[in-house]
């Protein structure tokens, strides 16, 4: 009888429960044309920070496309990435590997998309033999020209080459105008290892005060208002089901003119949200641009608070 009960549970649950809850971007170093040139390097010891404060994923953005030739990635990046992924997994922490800043391809997708196709490949074969912990994400932010239907159809030809090396890893997909909440519904359904993700930085003339990339750079502002406090919850409670895991793979808020307890209070309620409509979250980033820790890897006030506690 309790072997049955045990069979009758095991079939109830989930066969493709998603894997990642809470995580952090590390973010401004491998997307950088090098790494360094952002102000940021990837060290062992921020990994094991990252694992011991409770993050379960970290995602690493990578900006293949910068160390491509004659269908191969150059092997010091891939010997950089693979150190990288090795220490995360060594610390029990799951790996997204996030193909990042792949700007060519966004202004022109029909001259990109084989070298896109390309990347995948070779990335799928040598990772085909590595711990399912390590997640692959096929493309950050598709905008501009690439559009929603358009890395669908990247993603049609990337995924069944993935899956010929890789067929129960997890690979995430995102819709396009920048990964915007919105198109995640007009992506195609596809196999119970594909999961979605978007992207939350609303309202934007907050969380990119002072964006020096942005022109022209959003001025300081008053705190958030009650009204779009309530506008970050409503979002995320009409967010409908796919009938699959939906990732939150960025959110955060610039920490340059920001004060740090208004940055706190963004997060936090972009946090709960995303927790009461069932997602996994990945804030951006963690030692660098909106950042969570200073230079000597100290908790800025209150954002520890913001992302884990509870009411």
């Amino acid at each position: 009888m309790i072997r049955a009960a045990v069979i009758w549970l095991l079939l109830a649950l989930p066969a493709t429960a998603f894997p990642i809850q809470r995580c952090v971007n590390l973010s401004n170093a491998l997307e950088a044309p090098n790494e360094g040139d952002w102000g940021y390097r990837i060290s062992n010891e921020d990994i094991a920070a990252i694992a011991k404060d409770g993050f379960d994923t970290i995602r690493l953005p990578v900006r293949f496309s910068n160390w491509i030739s004659d269908g191969q990635i150059a092997p010091e990046l891939l010997a950089r990435v693979d150190q990288v992924i090795r220490e995360a997994l060594k610390h029990d922490l799951k790996v997204i590997l996030d193909l990042h800043h792949f700007e060519e391809l966004m202004k022109d997708p029909r001259a990109q998309a084989d070298t896109f196709v390309t990347i995948w490949s070779v990335l799928s074969k040598h990772y085909a033999d590595w711990p399912q912990e390590l997640i692959f994400e096929l493309l950050n932010e598709p905008y501009g020209p690439l559009d929603t239907a358009g890395a669908d159809a990247l993603y049609d030809r990337a995924i069944p080459i993935i899956r010929k090396t890789n067929p129960d890893r997890w690979i995430i997909v995102g819709g396009g105008h920048w990964n915007r909440m919105s198109e995640v519904k007009k992506l195609k359904p596809r196999d119970d290892r594909v999961a979605y993700t978007f992207h939350f930085y609303f309202p934007f003339l907050f969380t990119h005060q002072g964006a020096e990339w942005v022109d022209p750079p959003p001025p300081v502002r008053e705190p958030l208002t009650q009204e779009e406090m309530r506008k970050i919850t409503d979002v995320f409670a009409g967010f409908p089901s796919f009938g699959r895991p939906v990732l939150l793979g960025e959110f955060g808020a610039y920490q340059k003119v920001i004060p740090t307890k208004q940055r706190a209070v963004w997060t936090r309620a972009v946090r709960e949200a995303a927790e009461t409509a069932g997602l996994g979250w990945c804030h951006w980033g963690y030692a660098s641009g909106f950042r969570l820790v200073s230079d000597d890897r100290t908790w800025l006030p209150h954002m520890r608070e913001a992302l884990f506690d509870k009411n």
